[in-house]
């Protein structure tokens, strides 16, 4: 049996990278003709309508954004908005001013009842719920703020379940939010404590594995930065949805590259082929997810995985892929594989997915560095301890921040 995931969608980024998995996967699935694939209950209940007796789906799904623009953009003009349920989707009109403070305590204080009780909801129908999945951002304040309340929430009720999170971070160069440094370390501080998994990137590396990448990977496959975004998501859920020789699930995933308590990051990247001539494309720095804090060493990698449709490449010619990063701390044992022969329409592609100090890069000169000028002139304080939040919370979570990157560099 397929062990079910809950999905759950916080923010703007959240809501639009929630939809564009979902798009994705019902047209692998083929969902609105002709549904096939033994693991459609991994992301989707069954109901029969009585109008027609036939068997129709729904995403098992939680959205919820503090403003209401996106989701009312997205049910009424996406084609796949009959697969949400208008009562899992919770909006306000307001917003949160990109302050982390008023997501989490102003819009988890308002949202705690409805997001309890469409949760419960959505268990009560699972056989099997073995992960939570979540998408959102660390810049804004819906994202950062009230993602970090879900996650906390999410430990609290249902500590059995694995949670997961697909969260962009703000790139090495360029963030249009002021205060994306404090939001951000509050949002690290929440992963750090009470997510499994963290598959983290930045929109500037994406950006670049769009129109620099090889022949087979540009703009053809990633028609925008949310596609390329979910890609690692789609294809390593991939076995399991529609059958493969090495299916992984999730909390399998999660205890081979996570070896390590409260370390939960991991960088990950996506080419455009399965052939072992071209695999090892997939383990040069420069085409992960986090690629904008790459530096001119290479980074260190202790565990990782690899998922690839379509053709299979050999066991040797992934031994010799991996041997390319040259790392020192590179161990093939830590090395789980996920195939599957069914190909995204028009597209062989491999995902890899990696435990590296590259994430230390992101935390401590991409976060931390940003933090502490902004702290230091104490800038914006006072409109994140006005809603709520204690002053000496930002040094709290800013430390257990700091001590996570220090253990990716151990």
């Amino acid at each position: 049996m397929v062990g079910e995931c809950i999905f759950l969608a916080v923010g703007q980024c959240g809501n639009q990278l929630c939809w564009d998995f979902f798009d994705t996967i019902a047209t692998e699935h083929d969902l609105l003709k002709k549904p096939h694939g033994y693991g459609l209950s991994q992301f989707f209940s069954e109901y029969t309508d009585i109008t027609d007796n036939k068997t129709h789906y729904r995403a098992r799904c939680l959205m919820m954004d503090t403003e209401e623009g996106v989701l009312n953009t997205l049910r009424r003009t996406h084609r796949i908005r009959g697969l949400f349920q208008p009562e899992f989707m919770v909006s306000d009109v307001s917003g949160t001013g990109n302050n982390w403070a008023r997501g989490y305590y102003e819009f988890g204080d308002k949202f705690n009842h409805h997001i309890e009780d469409r949760t419960r909801k959505i268990m009560e129908g699972c056989e099997s719920a073995h992960a939570f999945v979540m998408t959102h951002s660390m810049s804004g304040g819906s994202g950062s703020g009230l993602g970090s309340y879900l996650l906390e929430m999410l430990h609290d009720l249902y500590p059995a379940q694995k949670r997961v999170t697909l969260t962009m971070a703000p790139s090495a160069e360029t963030d249009d939010v002021i205060t994306a440094p404090y939001n951000s370390i509050m949002t690290a501080n929440a992963i750090v404590q009470h997510a499994d998994l963290t598959l983290v990137g930045d929109n500037q590396s994406l950006s670049d594995q769009i129109t620099q990448g090889d022949s087979k990977a540009k703009l053809s496959n990633f028609s925008s930065l949310n596609s390329a975004a979910i890609r690692p998501l789609v294809n390593l859920t991939a076995p399991q949805r529609l059958g493969g020789s090495a299916p992984v699930t999730l909390p399998g995933l999660i205890y081979d590259i996570c070896p390590r308590l409260h370390m939960p990051f991991v960088t990950h990247a996506t080419i455009g082929a399965a052939d072992g001539s071209s695999i090892a494309k997939v383990f040069r720095p420069k085409k992960w997810s986090l690629a904008s804090y790459h530096d001119d060493e290479t980074p260190s990698v202790f565990s990782g995985s690899l998922f690839s449709r379509g053709d299979m490449p050999s066991a040797d010619s992934v031994r010799t892929a991996m041997e390319k990063i040259r790392s020192t701390r590179f161990t093939s044992d830590l090395m789980r594989y996920g195939l599957s022969r069914y190909d995204s329409p028009g597209l062989h592609e491999t995902t890899a997915i990696f435990g590296s100090d590259l994430v230390a890069n992101m935390l401590d000169t991409g976060i931390l560095s940003k933090f502490d000028k902004m702290y230091k002139a104490k800038a914006s304080v006072h409109l994140y301890t006005q809603a709520g939040m204690e002053s000496a919370q930002f040094m709290a979570a800013r430390d257990i921040v700091a001590t996570c990157g220090a253990a990716y560099r151990e």
